[in-house]
């Protein structure tokens, strides 16, 4: 957010702390500077992260025939991202970089999960497609829209990038991580508490293109690399962010207030 938008909204969230039981904060970032600033005090809230099921979000074993399934190409590097078509989604730093990448790598595709949905204030998904055919990248740009096999595509993919601008904990990371991508994504809170730069991906900053594109080379050309990077982020998904733990975080926090004001739980 720029200045004036987040003092706003720390007001806001100042304001409805005074009148709220217990907060549960995805980033642990939030958490603390929440509490450094006065707004909550240390026992009312809990990071509790982002959880994902490792058993759906986990590597393929027969690849060509999932890429078969979906109508995807064979023997390329293909280049994920899974999103809202969004400005603050940084799509459009992200067809920049891959028009570079063209240039200078075979093979390589550009495989688009997401679109728009009614409550986007911002879509613009028709400027993104125009973008797509002024770089005369038509043929090597794939768009699903809106599905709900996110997992398929990802499990068919080599390298995830997120170019956001703003996230909270990205679920759309842990996801790919947890299918074993390694990950590029901006340098941004969120991003930062689950991307460990040079060992799970690489981190840049937001909207810098000659940047995201110097990691797109150099991940679309080292399968080494690949491999090294996805199996660490895998591994930090099972020890961090299972979809079990996290919801027994929050399940344990309102036992304990419903206890605290008397009120019965069934489960």
């Amino acid at each position: 957010m720029n200045t004036l938008k987040k003092t706003i909204a720390l007001f806001i969230e100042r304001l409805l702390a005074k009148i709220t039981s217990f907060s549960f904060s995805q980033s642990k970032q939030d958490s603390i500077l929440m509490q450094k600033n006065g707004a909550i005090k240390p026992g009312k809230i809990v990071t509790i992260g982002n959880g994902v099921d490792t058993n759906i979000f986990r590597p393929l074993i027969n690849r060509l025939e999932r890429e078969k399934i979906l109508g995807l190409s064979r023997d390329v590097v293909r280049i994920a991202t899974t999103c809202r078509i969004v400005r603050q989604k940084g799509i459009q730093d992200l067809i920049s970089a891959f028009s570079l990448l063209k240039k200078t790598v075979e093979n390589v595709e550009l495989l688009i999960i997401g679109g728009n949905i009614e409550q986007d204030i911002d879509p613009f998904q028709d400027e993104i497609l125009k973008r797509i055919e002024e770089y005369e990248l038509a043929e090597s740009v794939v768009l699903t829209n809106l599905v709900n096999n996110v997992n398929e595509y990802l499990a068919v993919s080599d390298i995830f990038v997120l170019p956001s601008y703003r996230e909270g904990v990205p679920k759309s990371v842990v996801e790919a991580m947890a299918v074993g991508l390694p990950i590029i994504a901006t340098r941004i809170r969120g991003c930062k508490e689950l991307v460990e730069h040079g060992k799970s991906g690489y981190l840049y900053p937001a909207k810098n293109v000659s940047q995201l594109f110097y990691y797109l080379k150099k991940l679309s050309l080292s399968i080494e690399d690949r491999k090294f990077f996805g199996f660490a982020g895998r591994n930090r998904i099972l020890d961090n962010y299972q979809l079990a733990d996290y919801n027994q975080k929050q399940i344990r926090v309102i036992k304990t207030l419903f206890k605290q004001y008397h009120i019965s739980f069934v489960q």
